[in-house]
């Protein structure tokens, strides 16, 4: 009986616990226009003025979908981490 007890015991503290649970949850703010730039090369072109034109090619991870798709030729530095919208 006293190990029948202890048993029940046991079961209830284990069924009790008040462990979180992590749900993924979404919001409406999310931006399906926008992604996150997961890889960006960029590169500089010398201008006919002596000065220097920088450019940026890289792929955007889509926030809703999660496809991917191909910048090129975007004036400036776009950073790996960023977020991209059409």
């Amino acid at each position: 009986m006293k190990k029948s007890l202890l048993l029940l015991g046991a079961i209830i503290l284990v069924g009790c616990s008040t462990d979180s649970v992590n749900v993924p949850t979404t919001t409406n703010s999310t931006d399906c226009n926008c992604g996150v730039v997961v890889q960006s090369v960029s590169y500089n072109i010398p201008d006919n003025n002596g000065g220097v034109l920088t450019f940026s090619n890289f792929i955007v991870r889509n926030n809703c979908t999660q496809l991917t798709k191909t910048v090129s030729g975007i004036s400036g530095v776009i950073t790996t981490g960023s977020q991209w919208c059409n």
